[in-house]
């Protein structure tokens, strides 16, 4: 079974950063996008076996919008960019 779950990239002026707000444990750092995404692929997927063996439940993704701050906050962000990424989730 496949799920998808929404992830937040954020570009900063030197790197990427990425989150799941439906597996918030789950962050991931990277020079480039490709690499963020990667790493944010990796850590939903250990996510999701770290919960089978802990025979804990796997947060079903719900999330549909996210909020953002505005730029005059000083957050430090340059733009966002936001997609459904696909992770094998055993039946």
């Amino acid at each position: 079974m496949t799920r998808a779950y929404l992830v937040v990239y954020e570009k900063r002026e030197k790197s990427w950063s990425a989150l799941c707000p439906d597996a918030p444990t789950c962050r991931s750092l990277g020079e480039t996008i490709d690499e963020t995404r990667s790493s944010m692929s990796n850590a939903l997927g250990a996510y999701v076996t770290e919960s089978i063996e802990d025979c804990k439940p796997i947060t079903r993704p719900t999330t549909t919008t996210v909020h953002f701050p505005h730029p005059s906050e000083g957050h430090g962000i340059e733009y966002w960019i936001i997609e459904c990424l696909k992770i094998e989730v055993p039946a």
